[in-house]
C-alpha cells in the first residue's frame, strides 16, 4: 500500500499517546466544537486547503478511543472527508478510502 497514516483521537492525551503527529479529531477535520451540537459550518478555501495538505498522500486514517466519539462528531468527520474527497479530485470524488478504528490498544498490554 503507497501512502501515509494519518492518526487522529478524540481526546488531546490520547493523540499524544498515539505519538508520529497523531491530532485531535477536532483540529484534523476543523471542527467547531467537540458536542457537534451546531450544524457543521462549510470551510473557507484556505481552511480546505490546510486540511488537503495536512491529509496529502493519506492511505489510512487510523482513529483511537472510537467509542468516545459521539455519533454527531462521526457525521461531521464523515462530511468534512466527503468534501476533502471532493477537493482533490473533483471529477470523480475518490480517494482515499480506507479507515482503520482501534480503541485503546496501546492501554492493553
Amino acid at each position: 500500500m503507497k501512502g501515509r497514516i494519518v492518526r487522529a483521537a478524540y481526546t488531546g492525551v490520547a493523540a499524544s499517546n498515539m505519538g508520529s503527529g497523531a491530532r485531535t479529531i477536532v483540529s484534523l477535520f476543523r471542527l467547531k466544537t467537540r458536542r457537534g451540537a451546531a450544524p457543521l459550518q462549510p470551510l473557507a478555501d484556505d481552511e480546505m486547503q490546510t486540511m488537503a495538505t495536512e491529509l496529502g498522500g493519506m492511505a489510512v486514517l487510523e482513529v483511537d478511543e472510537v467509542s468516545m466519539i459521539e455519533k454527531v462528531v462521526l457525521a461531521h468527520m464523515h462530511l468534512r472527508f466527503a468534501c476533502y474527497q471532493t477537493a482533490i479530485t473533483p471529477a470523480a470524488a475518490i480517494g482515499p478510502r480506507l479507515a482503520v478504528a482501534e480503541h485503546d490498544c496501546r492501554s492493553v498490554v
